[in-house]
C-alpha cells in the first residue's frame, strides 16, 4: 500500500508520504519475543454501554453482551500513531487463565496481534457452559 500511496502522490503532485515512523514501531513490535501484559491498558466490556468499535465491525450489542466476559478493550501504551481501544480477544494457554496475548480487531477492518503474543501454544476461548462442563462436547 505504500508503493500505491508514493505513485498517487506522484501522479498529484503532491510531497511523497514518508513512512519511516510507521517503519520504527513496527520494528520496535517485532523486537519483543515475550507477551508484556504492562505494555497494554486492558478495560473490560460494559454490556450496558457498548462502544461504537463493535457496531463498525458488524457486531450486535446481543452478541458483544454474550461474549463480554470473554473480550477487552485493549490500548496500546507504545503506540505513538495510535491513542485508542480496539477489541482484544485474549489468548491463554490450556493450563491456566494467564494471558498470553491478544488477537487485536479495530476501526477500518485493522487485524493485528499484540507484540509478543503466544498463538502458537495459546488460543481465545469462550466458554459459555455456564460453569456446567456437561454442555460442552
Amino acid at each position: 500500500w505504500q508503493k500505491i500511496a508514493k505513485v498517487l502522490a506522484r501522479f498529484a503532485n503532491y510531497p511523497e508520504p514518508e513512512y519511516r515512523e510507521d517503519r520504527e514501531y513496527i520494528q520496535s513490535v517485532k523486537h519483543h519475543a515475550t507477551f508484556d501484559s504492562s505494555r497494554y491498558e486492558v478495560k473490560t466490556i460494559n454490556p450496558d454501554k457498548i462502544p461504537a468499535i463493535f457496531d463498525q465491525r458488524g457486531l450486535s450489542d446481543e452478541t458483544v453482551r454474550i461474549f463480554a466476559p470473554f473480550i477487552h478493550l485493549v490500548r496500546d501504551r507504545k503506540n505513538e500513531n495510535f491513542d485508542g481501544y480496539n477489541i482484544g480477544f485474549p489468548y491463554t494457554g490450556g493450563d491456566n487463565e494467564k494471558i498470553k496475548g491478544y488477537e487485536l480487531r479495530g476501526y477500518g477492518g485493522y487485524k493485528s496481534k499484540a507484540a509478543g503474543s503466544d498463538s502458537s501454544t495459546a488460543a481465545w476461548v469462550a466458554d459459555l457452559s455456564g460453569g456446567n462442563h456437561q454442555l460442552v462436547k
